[in-house]
């Protein structure tokens, strides 16, 4: 881990959003009274060094207190604010502990519920929201007349509900316990499969499996051994390579590689995206029946990284509700889970005149992103 860093001292007000997920830590920097995005850190699993992760990973890459102080360093290095305002979704324990070395305490840490995020960051303040990232969490949050709803995980509707005194759903580890680990790894290692026996049928290197080892080759994020043989010279090590790195964020990473492998014409990956899309398609489906809002239209929030960022995942979503559900009204989220951590920051700020705030910030964020493309 890093050494203390120094920072500059200014009166600015500094709004902290922490977002610490299965495969990658976002934060976000945020003048309180301007709304400009001060700083961005965003590292995938397969960006961070091999010091910073666990030795086995039973939630995510995101979630260790290692990876969260390394991205804590690159955010607060030279950081000029007075009063730092932190938000997430992790630990006020774990947020308090990376601090700490900075010189800086969590006292007004804001956690802020990874559904309750993603609403915030579109305003939104009802229907079925799904974070299909590696962490894929659903629910509903229905007006107050129809409060009951169940949690969703890929395609199924799970027994295991409770609500908070307002109403809103909570989950607690329902996916561990029930085996899902998210959309990210449920494509990782369905693409993964198909494309190990789908080779094991060829005499030729499947261009699938090909990609797999080159990606798993080149994986920053390990400590490998000095005489460990590369993937791509011999596929048949995979096995071993999947027993020894237990870290469940590195099949996850393979969802992106199921992506390009799409992108370029593979009808395997393809036809696992599709698959995944249907599922997230189903979770929906079966929670508005389950919950009666089928009985109204309705709208249907796609966040996380697997929605937002593949096409394909979020068509064959769309395709099935509209064949199946067409009351559900599908809108794809244009701004991150962080962002809507932020927006919570400001209704804590000024519960009474907030928006103001959130649209102001809303405008600077997406100049932001445009000066980032461009």
């Amino acid at each position: 881990m890093k050494k203390r860093i120094p920072r500059v001292m200014s009166n600015r007000t500094v709004i902290l959003a922490i977002d610490s997920g299965g495969t990658k830590c976002e934060m976000l920097a945020v003048d309180a009274a301007t709304g400009e995005v001060v700083r961005e850190v965003r590292h995938q699993a397969d960006s961070l060094p091999a010091a910073c992760r666990p030795k086995q990973n039973f939630g995510g890459a995101g979630r260790t207190s290692e990876v969260l102080g390394y991205c804590l360093d690159e955010m607060l290095d030279g950081l000029d604010f007075q009063k730092l305002l932190p938000t997430g979704n992790v630990s006020k324990e774990m947020v308090e502990k990376e601090l700490a070395r900075h010189g800086l305490t969590a006292d007004d840490y804001q956690p802020v519920g990874e559904i309750d995020g993603v609403f915030y960051s579109e305003a939104m303040t009802w229907g079925i929201a799904i974070s299909a990232g590696t962490g894929t969490v659903g629910m509903v949050w229905p007006p107050k007349e129809k409060q009951t709803a169940g949690p969703l995980l890929n395609g199924r509707v799970a027994d295991v509900v409770q609500f908070s005194n307002n109403g809103r759903l909570l989950i607690d580890a329902v996916g561990p316990l029930l085996g899902d680990w998210g959309s990210a790894y449920s494509i990782g290692l369905d693409f993964l499969r198909r494309a190990y026996r789908e080779q094991e049928s060829q005499t030729e290197p499947l261009a699938e499996m090909q990609a797999i080892c080159a990606h798993l080759d080149a994986f920053s994020g390990i400590e490998r051994k000095p005489d460990e043989k590369k993937l791509t010279d011999n596929y048949r090590h995979l096995s071993h390579f999947i027993y020894t790195y237990t870290d469940r964020s590195i099949v996850a990473s393979l969802s992106r590689v199921c992506g390009d492998c799409a992108k370029n014409g593979s009808e395997l990956a393809e036809s696992v995206l599709l698959s995944a899309g249907s599922d997230l398609a189903e979770s929906v489906i079966r929670a508005a029946k389950r919950t009666g809002i089928d009985k109204m239209d309705f709208p249907v929030l796609a966040s996380g990284s697997v929605l937002m960022n593949n096409d394909i995942v979020f068509e064959a979503m769309k395709e099935r509700l509209e064949r199946e559900m067409p009351q559900a009204r599908l809108i794809r989220a244009a701004r991150p889970q962080v962002c809507g951590q932020v927006v919570a920051r400001f209704m804590k700020l000024d519960p009474i005149n907030y928006r103001a705030a959130m649209l102001n910030f809303f405008a600077k964020y997406h100049d932001h992103i445009h000066n980032k493309q461009s």
